[in-house]
């Protein structure tokens, strides 16, 4: 049409065409006319309004298609392409071309650590090296001989600084491998792909929170046992920070060791370089880089290793030894240095874990296959304690898919800030009980003999100990035994009893029971200052008792100390526009009820009005005709019979189709070259026109569709209905898609019947304790016996406390799906997540007893039994210590050493050996050891009890086999600390709590099909309108044109013919 127009134009501007076709063109555009009357008017009036009619028509049609090509043609428009499943390698192509739009969102939207982290380190080549080796501490040991050297020289603390350099390299080690199996099964939650650029950032982001929180708690565990030893101020076996003097009343007292200038009393850290000297107490050799100080692990940490980079500066040091070692002996070497040097000391190398050097890599691959994008989308245009845990609490992730409202994310941070503080209190305060009750299970020396009286008689030159006494309660058998701290004058009446004040058995225990009014009262600390020798030349300013919010004057110390020493937390401040700028969401959604546009109107009619049309014009003149038929007056008709009747209507039927016309030209044209066309174009055009529809409903009905269906707010029994019938298909985004574990888990644990059993009650403590005669061996049951079942106790009371305090932690965490999760696959979920809690649990737990453990034995500290040394008075009346040995094993080189505890009678001779009870240097070394078979034994029990001075009026009940389920009568005690002395553990997965928290809005599942009748009926009604037009648009042109040529060759054939005749 619009050619048309133009040549309309053309025409009407070249007023004489030149040729008889411009002359035809000309004729049928000034008579070109879109709307005809029918029948053909011949009224000039009304032919002239249908032609202008039409030239309006024909330019308005023109300006809109001309407007919308421009427009579609020059307008800049956002194209979006999604590309199902893709792979690693198509998702870097498209990053890389449509960095800023590319979205393509993961399948699993949480994926472990694991998956794509790799965390590599290499300890510093002493971890490897001889001198950690029990080889080069056994020579240490061994070397020495018999000769009795000052507690300073090297030659007397080397073995145990090698011992403790030993156990910083295992505990670092230990401490990086838990962590990183803790750290791999963290999740990382991110909705869509993460390119492999922001990856590495973060990756690198995670590695560096990874090691700082373990180097931190590492240290701060260390630091702990550090203080609480120094706090305690517990004896040295070696003798290194008190030296020990027997009175002329027979007592032994203990005071404190000076190094230079430096107290021992006063700090731990006092300290020089070692020496060796020679027999005349001369200083032959000072070991370069190595320290002696009042305990051997404060004066390791200000060590370096310098000397053993040095084959000289060795083989001095051998030199010095009565015996000379045989081994070959390899120098560190300087080129494996990549972060420290030779003069490192060992405290910057424990500051960093041990760790020369870390190695971490993001494995994109891994990440990207767990996250198994399901579509792409891209488009174009044309305090320490309190400080530490802060640090990786303020690191912790909050999981939302959508934004939180404010009132709601203040009420969840306050639980999270509550579980924050819970968590680190409780963590804390089993960290000091583990050392407390160590300390006590060990029955270690204080310095301040607090806890141990020492005497020797006028006719020995052994020193033996004997447990104090703090009113009617023994340190053997509790550690909290204390009274109020008084102040003696030199004839040893109370002068001043300092209220609030304890002493007791350690100094810690005792200052846990104390309180600080005295503190508040300048009246009492002026009466505690008159009877030191001087005053205090500072001015002292009181505890202000209006600064008081959580505590009183009268709370005691352990009340602070369970507070974390926190007078009051403010509350946290939630900062929403912080968490909204972190959230960046993309779009906000939202509904509401109301009437349809009247643009959408419009558009939606003239999408139908086409189709609709051509419906109608094809049934409504139709049925109309049927309705309004005239009713012809009968006629009398000859009697046919069926036969006749057949033939005429066939003879109708073929008249009628052999003239059916749906192409006749306007007027009617009574050509019959015309009608042939016309005829032949309708017979075309049905043809065309039923195979088509034939087609389209063969297509329609027998293709397979995939149908998706939509169930809204779907309960638990129709979604295990819809999962039983479209497993793979099945879809159900979670409103909520972070479910605490509390909500779907439970787990539950049965200790090992010891700890429920009169073994660890105090009334069985206190016997042991009481009903033992004097004067016993130190290894005899009867001497160790109530420290094994306070050991026995505690093991009991740090397993229950470490599982109840981690499950807080455990139940707080939580399960990330964007989708509701199956039964079967939550439950093996469930069983990894607990498995993983389990494992953590007790690794962290046994790292933690196992720092105890090898400080203890690294500092050399002293066993108030004399398990471990055992003291001789020397003829200037200084008192010596010498190391134990258990069946050819030193304690010098081992705290392991052990053999089965007996029982002597007076004469010393054996009467009985426990059996599967161990004695050694530590208690706790010794029960590891042990086993519990004899308390699965009446008589066993009952041999024990006659060899005390009376029996337990209790009845005793023994332990029952029946009880066992994961230990053996045989198990050890290891055994049993090594699975947190639980018996069995059970755990169930709640679905309903998992499915009632997800809260599905809608289940999606799809399923191949066919299409439906109405689905069929609607397309093929949608679709005819525009065939039929394309149909009558091109058959009858088509047949016109094909006819013509034939026309037109039959005439050119007929008219050669006779020519040729002539």
């Amino acid at each position: 049409m619009t050619i048309t127009f133009l040549c309309r134009i053309l025409v009407a501007e070249i007023p004489n065409p030149p040729s008889s076709l411009w002359q035809k063109i000309r004729f049928f555009l000034q008579n070109f006319n879109l709307f005809p009357s029918i029948p053909p008017s011949t009224d000039q009036h009304q032919l002239r309004n249908q032609r202008i009619s039409t030239r309006i028509f024909i330019i308005l049609l023109t300006l809109s298609l001309t407007v919308l090509i421009l427009y579609t043609s020059l307008v800049n428009s956002t194209h979006t392409f999604d590309i199902n499943s893709p792979t690693s390698t198509q998702y870097s192509q498209l990053y890389s071309n449509y960095p800023q739009t590319l979205t393509c969102t993961c399948t699993n939207i949480s994926i472990d650590y694991g998956k794509f982290i790799q965390v590599n380190y290499s300890l510093h080549q002493i971890c490897t090296s001889i001198f950690v080796n029990h080889t080069w501490i056994d020579y240490l040991a061994d070397a020495r001989g018999t000769d009795v050297f000052y507690d300073d020289d090297f030659r007397a603390s080397g073995t145990f600084m090698f011992q403790a350099l030993n156990a910083f390299c295992q505990l670092s080690n230990q401490t990086i491998s838990n962590r990183l199996t803790q750290f791999y099964s963290s999740q990382y939650v991110s909705a869509s792909v993460t390119s492999l650029q922001v990856l590495k950032s973060q990756t690198q982001a995670f590695v560096s929170q990874f090691k700082s929180s373990i180097t931190n708690d590492f240290l701060l565990s260390l630091l702990t046992i550090r203080t609480t030893t120094q706090s305690n101020s517990l004896f040295s076996g070696q003798l290194t920070n008190y030296y020990l003097v027997r009175e002329n009343n027979n007592d032994v007292y203990s005071y404190s060791v000076w190094y230079g200038n430096c107290n021992c009393s006063s700090s731990a850290t006092c300290a020089y370089e070692s020496p060796i000297y020679d027999p005349s107490d001369s200083v032959l050799f000072t070991v370069p880089g190595i320290y002696a100080g009042c305990y051997i692990i404060e004066a390791l940490l200000q060590s370096d290793l310098q000397c053993f980079y040095n084959e000289t500066c060795i083989n001095k040091i051998q030199s010095y030894f009565p015996y000379y070692l045989s081994m070959n002996l390899t120098t560190l070497d300087v080129s494996l240095l990549v972060r420290f040097s030779m003069s490192s000391t060992i405290q910057e190398l424990i500051d960093n874990l041990m760790v020369e050097k870390w190695n971490n890599a993001t494995i994109y691959d891994g990440y990207y296959n767990e996250c198994q994008p399901s579509k792409c989308s891209y488009s174009y245009q044309g305090n320490q304690t309190i400080s530490n845990r802060l640090t990786q609490f303020y690191s912790s992730q909050y999981v939302s898919a959508s934004v939180t409202s404010l009132q709601l994310l203040k009420s969840q941070t306050q639980a999270f800030v509550s579980q924050f503080k819970s968590s680190i209190t409780n963590d804390s305060l089993l960290s000091l009980l583990t050392i407390r009750t160590t300390t006590q299970s060990n029955s270690l020396l204080s310095g301040l003999l607090t806890n141990y009286g020492l005497d020797t008689p006028s006719n020995s030159i052994y020193v033996y100990s004997y447990s104090t006494r703090y009113g009617n309660c023994s340190c053997a058998s509790s550690a909290k035994c204390a009274y109020e701290s008084p102040i003696y004058d030199p004839s040893d009446n109370v002068l001043f009893t300092v209220p609030g004040i304890y002493v007791g058995c350690y100094i810690i225990e005792a200052l846990l029971q104390s309180n600080l009014e005295c503190f508040y009262n300048e009246t009492c600390i002026n009466q505690i200052q008159s009877y030191f020798t001087y005053y205090l030349s500072m001015n002292l300013t009181t505890l202000d008792a209006s600064l008081l919010v959580g505590f009183s004057m009268n709370s005691t110390i352990e009340e602070l100390v369970d507070n974390l020493m926190v007078e009051e937390w403010n509350p946290p401040i939630i900062i929403y526009d912080g968490y909204y700028n972190e959230c960046q969401p993309s779009k906000c959604s939202y509904s509401y009820e109301t009437k349809n546009g009247l643009i959408y109107i419009i558009t939606t009619v003239i999408g139908l009005v086409g189709g609709l049309i051509t419906v109608l014009k094809l049934i409504v003149p139709r049925v109309v005709k049927f309705m309004r038929r005239k009713k012809e007056p009968t006629r009398p008709e000859a009697v046919m019979n069926i036969s006749e009747r057949i033939q005429v209507l066939k003879q109708q039927l073929k008249l009628s189709l052999q003239n059916f016309n749906i192409f006749p030209s306007i007027p009617p044209s009574t050509d019959e070259y015309q009608l042939r066309n016309q005829r032949i174009s309708t017979r075309i055009f049905i043809i065309l026109l039923t195979l088509s529809l034939t087609i389209l409903i063969l297509y329609t009905s027998l293709i397979n569709i995939t149908k998706t269906t939509d169930i809204n707010s779907p309960t638990i029994i129709q979604y295990t209905q819809l999962y039983s019938n479209y497993p793979q298909t099945l879809t159900c985004a979670c409103t909520q898609i972070s479910i605490n574990y509390d909500k779907f888990i439970q787990v539950n644990y049965t200790l090992h019947q010891i700890c429920t059993s009169i073994f660890v009650n105090h009334t069985w403590i206190s016997y042991l304790a009481n009903a033992r005669p004097n004067d016993l061996f130190t290894d005899d049951f009867r001497a160790s016996g109530t420290f094994m079942f306070q050991a026995l106790n505690a093991f009991c009371q740090l397993s229950n406390q470490t599982i109840s305090n981690r499950l807080t932690q455990f139940y707080s965490s939580q399960y990330i799906s964007a989708s509701v999760t199956s039964l079967q696959v939550l439950k093996s979920q469930t069983q990894a997540f607990v498995s993983q809690f389990k494992s953590s649990i007790t690794n962290d737990f046994l790292l933690s007893l196992l720092t105890i453990r090898t400080t203890t034995q690294s500092n050399s500290l002293f066993s108030g039994q004399f398990t471990n040394y055992y003291l001789v008075r020397e003829s200037n009346n200084y008192v010596d210590s010498y190391f134990v040995s258990h069946a050819n094993c030193y304690c010098s080189s081992s705290a392991t050493c052990a053999y089965e505890s007996p029982i002597y009678d007076p004469s010393d001779s054996v009467l009985f050996t426990v059996p599967g009870i161990y004695a050694g240097c530590y208690i706790i070394e010794a029960l590891l050891q042990s086993n519990l078979q004899c308390l699965y034994n009446e008589t066993c029990i009952n041999q024990i009890q006659s060899y005390f001075t009376y029996y337990l009026s209790m009845n005793l009940t023994t332990l029952d086999v029946s009880l066992l389920v994961r230990f053996s009568m045989n198990s050890t005690i290891e055994e049993l600390v090594d699975e947190l002395m639980v018996e069995e553990w059970n755990n169930a997965t709640i679905y309903d709590g998992y499915y009632n928290e997800c809260q599905p809005s809608k289940c999606s599942y799809s399923y191949e099909t066919k299409n439906g009748v109405i689905y069929i009926i609607t397309t093929v009604i949608g679709l005819v309108g525009g065939l039929i037009t394309v149909l009558k648009l091109i058959v009858p042109r088509a047949v016109r044109l094909v006819m013509f040529y034939i026309r037109r060759y039959t005439v050119k054939h007929n008219a050669v013919s006779p020519s040729i005749q002539t």
